[in-house]
């Protein structure tokens, strides 16, 4: 199979025909620059050759637990790199926890986000207690608790729309939120994001792991039970393990510090290391070990 890379994987988002089917007919989706982590993809995908393991951008299969393959993405500004199989990568997250000993704080790689997304329009509220962040209209439905939305709204929280979300969708958000308490499409998340004190968000956002190193309130508004997994759930949700902002950090940065670490970021001059010890600890194709030992 022929690997779509990042650079590609974006540009077929600005160009896909859809723009149509959003609420601004101006509206085009731009992705920023990402020159800078593309280094780190070329690294990988060299590793991967070099160890004879298949490699995808920006897939979730669930394999069995002898995965055959593994996925990688952008997240956070960072490289994420996991087993194609949810119950391997929980279970690698775990053993990632544990063998972490450094004690490294990795706030200043984390503190500063940046939207992946160009905006046309600046945010300019001052303060937000609570920031609601929905994922595009492609999972919104399957994942996202529509009584939390409601409840929320009540609570006159904000809410900011996804680039990537249907007419549809954006007429229901309109039904539950006041109109001036929703950040449309064509404004930035992270102008919003830098001052709001509660973040509330799923699975299949980065933003959870820059609310955790920017000391932020994080909260799920996921449905019960639902059976949407993104490409980075399992590591997302480690982070709600922490029933407190500082047990938050302290897993993200546990997982940073760890000697099979799967995260990996431009800025952090380790990260080669990183990607040869995760690949190693991978093993050669169709030898993933890992068990499923949480509870």
């Amino acid at each position: 199979m022929t690997l779509v890379t990042m650079k590609e994987h974006f540009k077929k988002l600005e160009t896909k025909d859809g723009s149509k089917d959003l609420e601004y007919g101006d509206h085009v989706l731009k992705v920023n620059d990402i020159s800078e982590i593309e280094e780190v993809e070329a690294y990988l995908i060299e590793g991967c050759k070099a160890r004879d393991i298949d490699l995808s951008h920006d897939t979730m299969a669930e394999e069995p637990l002898a995965f055959k393959s593994i996925g990688y993405g952008y997240c956070a500004g960072a490289l994420i790199a996991y087993p194609q199989s949810t119950v391997a990568q929980n279970a690698y997250l775990i053993e990632a926890i544990k063998k972490s000993t450094k004690k490294e704080d990795y706030t200043e790689l984390f503190s500063k986000p940046t939207d992946k997304y160009q905006s046309k329009k600046k945010f300019k509220i001052k303060k937000i207690d609570k920031l609601v962040i929905l994922p595009g209209s492609n999972v919104l439905r399957q994942l996202v608790d529509r009584n939390v939305l409601i409840s929320l709204a009540k609570q006159k929280a904000y809410v900011k729309l996804h680039p990537v979300t249907n007419r549809e969708d954006i007429k229901e958000i309109k039904r539950m939120f006041n109109k001036d308490r929703i950040i449309g499409i064509e404004y930035g998340l992270y102008e919003a994001f830098d001052v709001a004190e509660n973040i509330y968000n799923t699975t299949t956002s980065e933003t959870a792991i820059f609310a955790t190193m920017n000391n932020k309130g994080l909260h799920s508004i996921e449905e019960d039970g639902h059976s949407f997994r993104g490409a980075f759930s399992p590591l997302i949700n480690c982070l709600f393990w922490g029933d407190t902002r500082k047990e938050r950090k302290e897993i993200f940065n546990a997982l940073m510090n760890s000697e099979i670490s799967n995260i990996f970021h431009p800025k952090d001059e380790n990260y080669k290391n990183k990607i040869d010890a995760f690949l190693d600890t991978i093993g050669k194709k169709g030898s993933g070990t890992f068990k499923h030992t949480w509870k």
